[in-house]
């Protein structure tokens, strides 16, 4: 497999998964206010939680920097950073799953990361055949993005959310609905 292709894939794969979390979270907040909460503090206070154009604008942030790291990768052609970029994803993914089985019912995300995840395994699999990667820098790639995209998640999440939900609660009450 090319890595252009591998990077095509996990980045298709990626927006799946979160074209699901984007249509839906809101949906299932409103059914689930008496489920436990499956992430403490990313939960807390569901009556508040951001509206999905703020959340909309956060993923599109998270698309954005996955986008341009893999193209460094491709451009570089470094299938080793390629990996690095998608394995958080499929961390991400699995979060899900174990949210669902700690509410013990669906959430939001569990059925794309039930059928994304092993296409993002299967493809990372194929591209490790039939390239000749360097496992000692796959792990150094993948170690030092996760910190990075995990770290992007929590800025996301911490600021860019918020203060996107601000300004959009400002423009929403000067120019009512």
């Amino acid at each position: 497999m090319s890595l252009a292709l591998f990077a095509l894939i996990g980045l298709s794969l990626f927006m799946i998964h979160e074209f699901d979390e984007i249509i839906l979270v809101r949906i299932y907040l409103k059914r689930a206010e008496n489920l436990p909460e499956p992430h403490g503090s990313w939960w807390d206070n569901r009556s508040a939680y951001p509206s999905t154009e703020a959340i909309s604008l956060g993923i599109a942030e998270e698309f954005l920097v996955s986008s341009v790291a893999l193209a460094l990768a491709v451009s570089l052609d470094i299938p080793e950073m390629a990996i690095g970029i998608l394995v958080p994803h499929c961390f991400h993914l699995v979060g899900h799953l174990v949210d669902a089985i700690h509410v013990r019912r669906w959430v939001p995300g569990a059925l794309t990361a039930v059928i994304t995840l092993p296409l993002l395994i299967g493809a990372g699999i194929w591209l490790i055949l039939t390239n000749n990667l360097s496992w000692i820098w796959t792990l150094v790639w993948t170690a030092v993005l996760t910190v990075v995209l995990f770290g992007n998640l929590r800025l996301m999440w911490r600021v860019i959310i918020p203060r996107t939900q601000k300004w959009l609660d400002r423009v929403y009450q000067t120019y009512p609905a």
